[in-house]
């Protein structure tokens, strides 16, 4: 359809159980845009996420956090202490050496590149996950060899039960 995107549904060999979830759906934001990287524009899409759940918000239906430093070991901090039903990575992402990474910050604000396996071993014991969005560039590409060696792809064979990403680059104005 020229009035819709391309999607693509990976079938997995294995089922999975209803996932419900308990209102509030607690969203948890991660904003990164590390130094020495193109200036992402985090402060206006947060805003923009708030606005579009503003209605569920003040219903107590959802809840949405940002985490407050977007660094991966604050991410698994906040992980380990707090349920979070849906992961919204918002920040750059690439395909290389035939694998996603997402572009943290470390705790300078400079990049820190995070593999996808190493993001799916963090994200494995969280029971309460149902969801990562990732906001970021080429978090679906995968390579002619591998289809799973994407961002998303590795996420979801590794136990989140779903991902939604893009395959290709998306400029941050499309993005919020």
């Amino acid at each position: 359809s020229d009035s819709r995107p391309i999607l693509r549904y990976l079938a997995l060999p294995r089922s999975r159980p209803p996932l419900l979830v308990s209102p509030p759906l607690v969203i948890l934001v991660v904003l990164a845009s590390p130094t020495g990287y193109p200036a992402l524009d985090v402060s206006k899409e947060f805003n923009a996420i708030e606005g579009a759940l503003a209605a569920l918000r003040a219903e107590k239906t959802v809840q949405i956090e940002r985490l407050e430093s977007p660094t991966i070991e604050a991410l698994n901090a906040y992980l380990e202490q707090n349920p979070v039903h849906v992961l919204h990575f918002v920040g750059h992402g690439v395909y290389q050496e035939d694998q996603g990474q997402l572009l943290f910050e470390d705790a300078e604000g400079n990049g820190h590149l995070v593999t996808a396996t190493a993001l799916a071993q963090l994200l494995h014991n969280h029971s309460s996950l149902r969801l990562v969005y990732l906001n970021a560039c080429e978090g679906a590409i995968a390579s002619n060899r591998d289809i799973f060696a994407g961002l998303a792809q590795t996420l979801v064979q590794e136990g989140v039960p779903a991902a939604i990403a893009m395959q290709y680059a998306i400029s941050d104005e499309a993005a919020i």
